[in-house]
């Protein structure tokens, strides 16, 4: 078996880590550890796993041919220095004292054009290494390398309490992966969620498969939506909070079938009591809900169904006039649903931040 698993760690679980450790030996581990972890001082015990200097042959040892590998996409891109050591680097994150991948950030901004503005935004924040003497320093070539090598993403949740539309950075990470593979090799990433929810067995399934289950769970379960809705005010936010994460795995990962966000407009934006509902406890929640679904569109993201995107115009027809009403004589420009697109190439600033990073 010679796969590489990209691995996405959270937290320092140290039962887990125990076992990562134990598979590392053997295969060829990558892990993007989130903030929390990062910043944790007791990192340096638990980050150096690379085994690439045992006495065997390529064949037998992945994690000695990966490394050569990298050593020589390393020399073709001029760099000579340090090569045993950013050849085993396994370990990258978001810089020192920040958190998350950049990428939602962008998203929510509609700051790009296409996936390839995107893998760059994610290139640019998520490269930085860490492990011995590397604490937060960036190694885009490095970073780049051992993603492409990579054929399997993992993702792994332990709470009920969270779903996967709960947080963005599952969706920044897995969809960061899946994109630069995508952009720069042609080829798909496969992707996978682990449910850690009984400590004694973890359920594995495809990341399509999750988000499916995620929804069946959430916002397509009548019973937990009369739940969100009786918070009100929260209970608006709540709704497009994860509306807002849900674009965001559209955008990065295509998971969701067109079925599906045409049943969730239909449910939350066309349903005229729905849309009452929000008018009531927050009408600007209901705005970006329905902004979002026709950027999905515009950006071809999503095909829907001719009748339903019909409705779903003159549903934010109401919307927008509803909430210029609402807000009453505030001043500023309302965005509407016009997706104003602002990248790179449009800002001298970041032009050069991300000139290095070239796809």
């Amino acid at each position: 078996m010679n796969d590489i698993i990209a691995v996405i760690g959270f937290g320092s679980n140290q039962s887990l880590l125990k076992e990562v450790n134990e598979l590392i030996d053997r295969f060829k581990i990558k892990f993007f550890q989130g903030g929390i972890l990062k910043d944790k001082k007791e990192q340096e015990s638990i980050l150096e796993f690379v085994k690439a200097n045992l006495p065997e042959s390529i064949e037998k040892n992945f994690i000695k041919k990966h490394c050569s590998e990298i050593v020589n996409t390393l020399m073709d891109a001029g760099i000579n220095e340090n090569l045993e050591r950013r050849s085993t680097i396994r370990i990258f994150g978001d810089p020192p004292g920040t958190y998350g991948a950049g990428v939602d950030l962008a998203l929510k901004a509609s700051a790009w054009k296409d996936e390839k503005d995107l893998a760059k935004i994610f290139i640019y924040f998520s490269s930085h290494a860490y492990g011995k003497d590397l604490y937060g320093k960036r190694y885009r070539h490095e970073f780049v390398e051992n993603v492409n090598q990579s054929k399997i993403s993992y993702d792994l949740s332990n709470s009920k309490r969270l779903d996967i539309f709960s947080c963005s950075f599952g969706a920044s990470v897995n969809g960061g992966f899946s994109l630069i593979k995508k952009v720069m090799k042609g080829k798909e990433m496969k992707q996978y969620h682990g449910s850690r929810e009984d400590i004694n067995q973890i359920k594995v399934s495809t990341l399509k498969d999750k988000i499916e289950e995620s929804l069946e769970k959430t916002l397509f379960n009548p019973l937990w939506k009369e739940t969100v809705k009786e918070k009100g005010y929260r209970g608006a936010s709540e709704f497009m909070q994860k509306m807002q994460n849900i674009f965001e795995w559209q955008c990065l990962t295509d998971k969701l079938n067109d079925h599906d966000l045409d049943r969730l407009v239909e449910e939350y934006i066309n349903d005229p009591e729905m849309r009452e509902w929000f008018n009531q406890h927050n009408y600007f929640a209901i705005e970006e809900i329905a902004r979002r679904f026709l950027e999905l569109h515009q950006r071809g993201k999503w095909e829907a169904d001719p009748d339903i995107l019909d409705s779903l115009k003159m549903s934010y027809i109401q919307i927008e006039g509803n909430l210029e009403e609402n807000i009453g004589e505030a001043k500023g420009e309302i965005q509407g649903g016009t997706v104003e697109i602002i990248t790179d190439r449009d800002i001298k600033e970041w032009q050069e931040k991300l000139k290095e990073i070239d796809i």
